[in-house]
């Protein structure tokens, strides 16, 4: 009936417009409501435009057919019309996608991208921006795209951290994968971008949204660690294989107890029991560290309130957000009141405003100003020397600390009230988070673009100036509270005198006063970006030319390190008639970071389009087979200034004095050998992809990749000789090629009260390393060419030694990284020289990253009720585990988990050999048990469960009587479960359960 009546209102306005030579028609949506404040333009001249009125009617006062209809939330469609009764639907893949240079209408964009709108990620309730486009977005594991490394980040069209964004503020996500997107880019595009668009006003529209949630977050899988009992178990069986298992018992010294046993039983029974006579607390504690220092979960609250809309001439999107997250330390120990707070803990306020203002027909600012207050609070742990500077503990380290200590080494109060302590562990973990003192941390951020459009189409149509500026400065404030404290050690000694053992204690340290550092800033950064754009867009009957030339400058200071980077873009696309498409571009590109003589590149970039089928049939209602080629540069250069030549303190010397007095003196000594003439990673690649929209609910995507990645760095070691003397530099000889393919499928369907969708996508990807510039291979198996970037390289497990015989038989290769016992691992002899060293080295397992990956997602919704589901899944690639406290037990100082014994493990003992998966347990160092090998790899595929979202929108009824115009309340979880094959994956509590309940409401 709706679209009934429309018609005949457009019927009768075409009639009355039809002798004046105008366009007129409607606009509406993917289910035929019809759209207010969409801007309908005329492509070749801008200032010729209309504003839909409530019932989505546009006339425009033109006779050019080729316009633009767009909208607020970046919905573009560009399309020739008729004179009347054009009927306009703005679809799913209608959507703009903007870089530096030019605005690329997704639907004809000949370049390969994949991208996620609010909607879709608004199925997410996390706070983490990452989580929320994870999963849809094809090519894309966590910050990188098609494996070839850690990804741009844009905002806005500037280079910024997404994770500083507001997840409400974000209207789309783009990936831009091929060279056609990311030649624009020069010298940083070659391993992709993650394009962030925010959101912007419409016109003739208000509109007010506020959001509350208010999360739990439980901490899960993390591995328990063995109580002070199993504790001393444990090493008493780790003492007994490393010294006296097997030996001749007329060997062993007198005295001493075979089992070599550092744990008396009587003490075992102490630490089980707790009582019993002689039991002292200080003595026999059994602490679970984890236990007391941590609480099972953390709680977070976030409120949004946004106003958008605008006028005739102005539009505009503003957002206020707060959210305050606090910590998992134990409130015990962490929430000192009335003297200070360790609490983990942070307060966020951001505050965002889009402005677009239409100063006149042909001139129009826009203004984007983001504020972002960030403040943190955490334990202030102290510092740690490393490379000869201070280096700051941080809260993985103090959760380490609680992992690590085992469950006997010390009470976390003595008997006296004294902090335990002792002089093998030192740090006692709820002491160092509860009285070294506090750490807080201040984020002040400020982002900025402001950018002024001007439609030149007096001088020639189609004609637009663009200049723009951008800056952004953020400081890091902190303020140190500090203090010491006094602990206790206790333990037990031989009284001389009596010949009677007794309990000795000493107070270490003293209770010092809390001293402040206030120094205030700590670190800044600064980015700043000047633009200037030119484009002329024109049609001539059934082609369109659009062409842009660009110059643009950016610097990025963060605190003492300036680095600028310049580039000049020129871009000319060709469109005939929605159905043949070509773009070229050419960007000369310059960065700071190189060396004087070649600082500037040449990008250049093809790419091209055919769309047979566009709106025209039921069953195959788009189509476009697209394929790009060009060249990209990457210049994150590790080491700065590397054409220098520099001379850096040497090793001293000593002088003898005419007395044979000996002093020593300080020196220099020629540095890394400079490079004047290295240059930086150089991408060509190749893709050919298919986009098509079927029986008008189910779109598709496929893309096959191919890049040859030239000029990146090598260690140059093994290629100039050691005879050199000096550290050689890094030179560009490495080559790698990767190669791949993506699909994508998404099907919805909506009715009067039923709507639901399904979509998966899944990437597939691999690499190849050409030239790595390693020496000449002792074996041919030692060489890294031809395998995979991230290959997994180690030894290759045969079982373990189950007897003295078998280690000292004449035909077992000798194990030359320690001395091997009984119940060590077996390794086999690649090279069959009877020895077992770093040349049995081999190709074991597959990459450490996912070859394959994607997601899957599916919802509906019902009068109101509705669910949203979304799984992530990665395979292919193998997991070391190398986490000490778990994976390697009772080494050094590590403590052991009862993963050693549960979770489907047996550990090598006399008793088990013959079923053991396990090596025996050991104290020593046992070099041999615990290098990479396939004793240690696991298969990291996994299948998650990423987010599960149930809603209810109250009917229309209700809400209307309660002055709203939508009310939803729902219940969100994320990261709910996993299947796969890993028990642990460390001991930083990062593995975290969240679980939201929220509101939203519309007026």
């Amino acid at each position: 009936m709706r679209k009934y009546i429309l018609s005949i209102l457009l019927s009768i306005i075409c009639t009355v417009t039809a002798f004046a030579q105008q366009i007129s028609g409607v606009v509406m949506d993917s289910n035929g409501d019809p759209i207010k404040g969409v801007k309908v333009s005329v492509v070749s001249e801008a200032s010729t435009n209309a504003i839909t009125d409530a019932h989505g009617i546009f006339i425009l006062d033109s006779t050019d057919p080729y316009i633009e209809v767009n909208y607020a939330n970046r919905m573009v469609k560009r399309l020739w019309a008729k004179e009347k009764d054009n009927t306009i639907i703005l679809e799913a893949n209608d959507l703009l996608i903007e870089n530096q240079v030019e605005a690329l209408l997704e639907k004809s964009s000949t370049a390969a991208t994949s991208t996620v709108t609010y909607q879709e990620m608004h199925r997410n309730a996390s706070n983490n921006v990452e989580s929320l486009y994870q999963g849809y977005l094809t090519g894309l594991y966590n910050k990188n795209v098609r494996g070839q490394g850690s990804a741009l980040q844009i905002v806005d069209g500037l280079e910024r951290t997404i994770e500083n964004v507001n997840p409400e503020d974000i209207e789309s996500v783009t990936v831009l994968k091929d060279a056609a997107a990311l030649a624009l880019y020069g010298v940083r595009g070659a391993n992709g971008a993650i394009v962030v668009t925010t959101k912007r006003g419409a016109y003739n529209s208000f509109n007010i949204k506020a959001d509350y949630k208010r999360g739990h977050i439980t901490l899960i899988n993390n591995p328990k660690m063995l109580d002070a009992a199993g504790y001393a178990t444990a090493v008493n069986e780790a003492l007994y294989y490393d010294n006296y298992y097997g030996v001749d018992p007329a060997n062993i010294p007198a005295g001493v107890d075979p089992m070599f046993s550092r744990y008396s039983q009587q003490q075992v029974d102490y630490y089980a029991n707790g009582s019993g006579d002689g039991y002292d607390a200080d003595l026999y504690p059994n602490v679970d560290w984890v236990g007391e220092g941590t609480r099972d979960y953390a709680t977070n609250n976030v409120l949004n309130i946004t106003f958008d809309g605008g006028g005739k001439n102005i539009r505009y999107y503003t957002n206020i957000n707060y959210q305050n997250n606090d910590g998992v330390l134990n409130p015990t120990f962490a929430e000192r009141s009335g003297i200070y707070n360790t609490q983990i803990r942070d307060y966020q306020l951001n505050v965002r405003t889009n402005l677009d203002i239409d100063i006149t027909k042909t001139t129009m600012i826009k203004v984007d100003l983001n504020g972002r207050l960030v403040e943190k609070n955490n334990p202030n742990l102290g510092s740690r020397k490393v490379s000869g500077k201070d280096k700051r503990y941080e809260n993985k380290d103090a959760f380490g600390w609680m992992f690590g200590t085992p469950a006997n080494a010390f009470p976390v109060r003595t008997i006296s009230d004294q902090w335990g302590g002792d002089e093998l562990y030192k740090r006692n973990p709820i002491a160092m988070i509860s009285s070294r003192g506090y750490l807080e941390t201040t984020m002040r951020m400020l982002r900025s673009n402001f950018d002024i459009e001007q439609d030149l189409s007096m001088l020639t149509k189609g004609l637009k100036a663009t200049v723009g500026i951008a800056y952004d400065n953020t400081g890091i404030y902190k303020e140190y509270g500090s203090q010491t404290y006094a602990y206790e050690t206790n333990q037990l000694v031989l009284n001389s005198e009596t010949g009677l053992l007794g309990k000795q204690s000493n107070i270490i340290g003293k209770d010092g006063t809390m001293s402040f550092d206030l120094s205030g800033l700590k670190s800044q950064y600064i980015r700043y970006a000047f633009k200037g754009n030119l484009a002329w867009n024109r049609t001539f009957g059934q082609h369109n030319i659009n062409t842009v030339l660009q110059y643009r400058r950016e610097s990025y200071n963060p605190t003492g390190v300036y680095t600028t980077r310049e580039n000049t873009v020129g871009v000319v696309n060709y469109n005939y008639a929605n159905r043949y498409f070509l773009d070229m571009s050419l960007n000369y590109s310059g960065s700071s970071k190189l060396p004087v003589g070649g600082k500037y590149k040449v990008y250049p970039a093809v790419s091209a389009a055919w769309a047979p089928i566009m709106d025209d049939s039921k069953t195959l209602g788009y189509l476009k087979v697209r394929g790009s080629y060009g060249r990209v540069g990457y210049d994150n250069v590790s080491k700065l200034y590397m054409d220098k030549q520099y001379w850096i303190t040497g090793t001293a010397y000593n002088l003898y004095g005419a007395y044979a007095n000996i002093s020593s003196g300080g020196g220099l000594k020629e540095g890394t050998i400079a490079n004047p003439n290295f240059s930086i990673v150089d991408d060509t690649k190749y893709n050919f992809g298919v986009d098509g929209v079927l029986f008008q609910n189910l779109s598709f995507t496929a893309d096959a990749f191919y890049t040859q990645r030239r000029d990146s760095f090598v260690d140059s070691q093994n290629i100039i000789s050691e005879i050199l003397g000096v550290q050689a530099p890094m030179v560009n000889k490495g080559a790698i090629d990767y190669k791949g393919i993506e699909l994508g499928l998404n099907f919805q369907k909506s009715g009067k009260d039923f709507s639901y969708y399904v979509g998966a996508n899944t990437t597939y990807q691999s690499s190849e390393i050409i030239e790595n510039g390693e020496k000449f291979p002792v074996e041919p198996y030692l060489s890294h060419k031809g395998n995979r970037l991230g290959q997994h390289y180690g030894l290759e497990k045969l079982g373990f030694f189950n007897s003295w015989d078998e280690i000292n038989d004449s035909s077992t290769p000798k194990h030359l990284f320690s001395d091997v016992r009984p119940g060590d691992i077996r390794y086999k002899d690649q090279n069959g020289d009877g020895k077992v060293n770093e040349l049995d080295v081999v190709k074991i397992g597959q990459t450490g990253t996912p070859q394959i990956y994607g997601g899957v997602y599916l919802g509906m919704e019902y009068k109101g009720f509705g669910f949203d589901v979304m799984f992530r899944y990665a395979t292919m690639f193998d997991v070391h585990q190398n986490n000490g406290q778990i994976y390697q037990p009772l080494r050094g100082k590590n403590n052991i988990s009862d993963w050693y014994y549960t979770d489907g493990n047996v550990r090598w003992t006399e008793a088990t050999k013959d079923q053991a998966n396990l090596p025996r347990l050991s104290t020593l160092n046992n070099d041999n048990n615990y290098r990479k090998s396939t004793q240690w790899l696991v298969d990291g595929s996994f299948l998650r469960l990423s987010n599960v979202k149930v809603y209810y929108n109250l009917p229309q009824n209700w809400t209307k009587s309660l002055h709203m115009d939508e009310l939803k309340v729902y219940v969100a979880g994320n990261d709910l479960y996993s299947w796969d094959n890993i028990k642990y994956e460390g001991t930083s509590l990062s593995e975290r359960r969240s679980i939201f309940a929220g509101v939203e409401i519309k007026f």
